[in-house]
C-alpha cells in the first residue's frame, strides 16, 4: 500500500486501546500491549486521530491492515492514517459514516472498505473518486445446532491478503459467558456464501470489543500465537486467545490500570500488506 511519506519507524505491536474521557480528569487513553502484558500512554496526535484525549470531533475505524479511516465530522476530512509513522492518504470528504462499526480495508484497493450490514449481506465503501455505498447479498454463517440447543455466532470480518474471511465467536445458546467454538470462514463472493477453512498458518486474527474489529497481523513476528484468534470479549471484558489447530482457550485479564477505562477498548494493530 502507498504512502505519503516513508518511515523506519518500527511498527507497535498488537495493542488494545483504552480510553478515559469521561468525569472531570484529563482525558486519557493508553496502550496495553498484547504480547507481552505491559501499559503504556499514547501519544497525543495519535490519541486525538483514534477519538480519543480532548479531541471529540473524530471518528475512527481500525482496518484489517493496521492503517485507520479518520473522518472529521466538522469538516468531513477523510484520510487513511498510519498510527505507526503518522503517514496519511487523503481520501474524498465522506458525507456519512458506514452504518455499523465494522470495517475493513480491501488489500487489493485503498479505495475499498467492506463493513458488516446485516448476518446475510456485507456494504461495500468505494472511493471512486468520490465515496459510493452499495450493498452485496451473502449467504452468511448460520447458528449451527448443538445438541438439544442453537449456538448463536459473532462475526468478524478480515481481509488476508485480499481475500474476505469471517470468523465467528459460537456462544453457548444465548450464554455469552460460554464459547462453543471458534470458526474462520472465507468469503466467496462469486458464490455468495462462507465456507469454512481449517487454519491459517503463522497469522493471528484480532477480533472483539465495542468497535466489533476484525484484523489480523503475523503472529511469530509480533510474539502472538500462530494459526489462533483473539477475541477481547465486551461481556465479561477478557481477552480470550484460542487455538484453531488444538481447539484451546487461555484466557487474560489487561492490565489493571487500563481496565478503569470509561469505554469498552478497541484494536490497533501493525501495518502490513
Amino acid at each position: 500500500m502507498a504512502s505519503t511519506s516513508s518511515s523506519t519507524t518500527p511498527s507497535l505491536p498488537p495493542c488494545l486501546v483504552f480510553t478515559n474521557n469521561g468525569g472531570d480528569e484529563q482525558a486519557t487513553t493508553t496502550l496495553y500491549a498484547v504480547s507481552n502484558g505491559t501499559c503504556r500512554p499514547c501519544e497525543e496526535t495519535m490519541a486525538e486521530n483514534l477519538g480519543g484525549g480532548n479531541n471529540k470531533r473524530r471518528r475512527c475505524w481500525v482496518t484489517s491492515h493496521g492503517w485507520v479511516l479518520v473522518r472529521d465530522t466538522t469538516t468531513l476530512a477523510t484520510f487513511l492514517w498510519n498510527p505507526h509513522d503518522d503517514d496519511k492518504i487523503p481520501l474524498a470528504p465522506l458525507a456519512q459514516s458506514p452504518a455499523h462499526a465494522k470495517c475493513v480495508l480491501s488489500a487489493e484497493s485503498a479505495q475499498r472498505f467492506y463493513y458488516h450490514r446485516s448476518g446475510d449481506e456485507i456494504g461495500v465503501l468505494e472511493f471512486v473518486p468520490g465515496p459510493t455505498f452499495r450493498d452485496v447479498k451473502m449467504k452468511g454463517v448460520r447458528p449451527v445446532p448443538v445438541g438439544d440447543y442453537m449456538a448463536a455466532a459473532s462475526p468478524y470480518y478480515v481481509d488476508i491478503e485480499g481475500a474476505l474471511y469471517v470468523a465467528c465467536i459460537f456462544f453457548h445458546n444465548t450464554d455469552f459467558h460460554t464459547v462453543d467454538d471458534v470458526g474462520v470462514y472465507r468469503v466467496d463472493f462469486k458464490k455468495k456464501k462462507t465456507i469454512r477453512v481449517d487454519g491459517i498458518g503463522d497469522r493471528a486474527i484480532i477480533v472483539g470489543s465495542n468497535r466489533s474489529f476484525g484484523g489480523w497481523c503475523p503472529a511469530t513476528m509480533f510474539g502472538l500465537l500462530p494459526n489462533s484468534v483473539y477475541w477481547m470479549s465486551q461481556h465479561d471484558n477478557r481477552l480470550h486467545v484460542y487455538d484453531l489447530e488444538e481447539k484451546t482457550e487461555e484466557v487474560r485479564e489487561p492490565c489493571s490500570g487500563a481496565m478503569a477505562s470509561s469505554r469498552q477498548p478497541f484494536w490497533l494493530i501493525p501495518t502490513h500488506p
